[in-house]
């Protein structure tokens, strides 16, 4: 097996070697690897992703391009997400890169999964978020709630068309301009409990979305809150023409803190970002199940 996990490392690298591919993103816990030759020789062209977060350090010191990585269990093609979105954020990446991702998931492992990936091209890469500057929001978050947005969008809950709204950071502000409307179903929860980079709270979620209000969602990842009401002092807000008082809130709140808005929208499914009062972004639901 051992053999046949070096050789499979050993192609891998050798399709990064291709003039076509213009990064290989690696995924993974065995940051020993950059040890090899093989691998130093592409050191140009690789991009370490890791939850290791002091080895990336000294690594990023020694002129190696590192990313962070969440410490939460995730698929594979999550993993990619959120390693391609830090990529990005962190300008080693750009729209129409090539890049080879490949994978292992333990600390002992060289590598057991290969994706080619084009930066651009689909949802998830095509957000460029440019609009996460001067925040303290990750854009690995903003990639997770982007995905459950448009699934919530695409699937609604349990047959029922369902729209609802995400405000994430600055919370302070925000909460100080809100209300709750009912029981904040989040109470008394632990932070990991109820954290958003957690896949199987992501599943629990959808389910109170059918609550009135907003979710109030931290820079971390933690909910504080699912039930708020925002309220707005701003009479000036306007969103575009067809728009309803979901869209108008996030609106609002976001010119009046530092957050960023998600709104579901219900009789469409479309999902729009909000930040500084006006709309950035705009993820259409195709072939809608409801």
């Amino acid at each position: 097996m051992e053999k046949f996990e070096a050789k499979f490392f050993s192609m891998a690298l050798k399709l990064g070697r291709m003039e076509n591919v213009n990064f290989i993103l690696y995924v993974t816990e065995n940051l020993g690897v950059v040890k090899r030759i093989s691998v130093k020789r592409l050191k140009d062209k690789l991009i370490l992703a890791s939850t290791q977060t002091e080895k990336l350090n000294n690594l990023t010191m020694k002129g190696f391009k590192c990313v962070n990585l969440p410490p939460f269990v995730f698929s594979r093609q999550e993993l990619v997400k959120i390693a391609m979105a830090s990529a990005i954020t962190a300008g080693f990446l750009r729209t129409g890169h090539k890049v080879l991702c490949i994978i292992s998931r333990k600390a002992n492992e060289l590598v057991d999964t290969v994706i080619f990936r084009s930066v651009g091209e689909g949802t998830d890469e095509n957000v460029s978020y440019e609009f996460l500057k001067n925040t303290n929001i990750p854009a690995q978050l903003m990639e997770i709630m982007i995905e459950l947005a448009v699934q919530i969008g695409f699937q609604g809950y349990e047959g029922i068309n369902i729209g609802t709204l995400f405000v994430i950071g600055d919370t302070e502000n925000v909460l100080a301009r809100s209300k709750q409307i009912v029981l904040n179903p989040f109470q008394g929860y632990s932070e990991q409990e109820r954290n958003l980079y957690n896949p199987e709270f992501r599943q629990a979620i959808r389910a109170f979305t059918m609550l009135d209000g907003a979710f109030v969602v931290r820079e971390d990842g933690v909910v504080l809150s699912a039930g708020r009401y925002l309220e707005s002092s701003d009479s000036n807000i306007k969103v575009p023409l067809g728009l309803g008082s979901r869209h108008s809130a996030a609106a609002a709140i976001t010119k009046e803190t530092r957050s960023i808005a998600i709104v579901v929208s219900e009789t469409s499914g479309a999902v729009r970002i909000f930040k500084d009062g006006q709309m950035h972004l705009e993820i259409q639901s195709k072939n809608r199940i409801l």
